[in-house]
């Protein structure tokens, strides 16, 4: 199988992602070792969902259809 992955750049990040905006910065926008990354479609979707239904993470937003940052090996529902 053939992974893509697709990485927000900075660009994205400010208009889409809302970085620093507060609840309008989106959930799923996380920092890893290459730079900017969407977990939507990763490993920590649920979690950051669950994060935002008990309050306990400032960023709510949900604001794309998602990038595949981490390659369709970990593509979730």
């Amino acid at each position: 199988m053939i992974s893509t992955k697709d990485y927000p750049d900075i660009e994205y990040v400010q208009l889409v992602c809302k970085m620093g905006q507060g609840y309008d910065c989106c959930r799923y926008l996380t920092m890893a070792p290459d730079g900017w990354s969407c977990e939507k479609m990763g490993r920590l979707r649920r979690y950051l969902d669950h994060r935002v239904v008990t309050l306990t993470i400032t960023a709510r937003g949900d604001n794309c259809p998602g990038k595949n940052s981490r390659g369709d090996d970990y593509a979730t529902d």
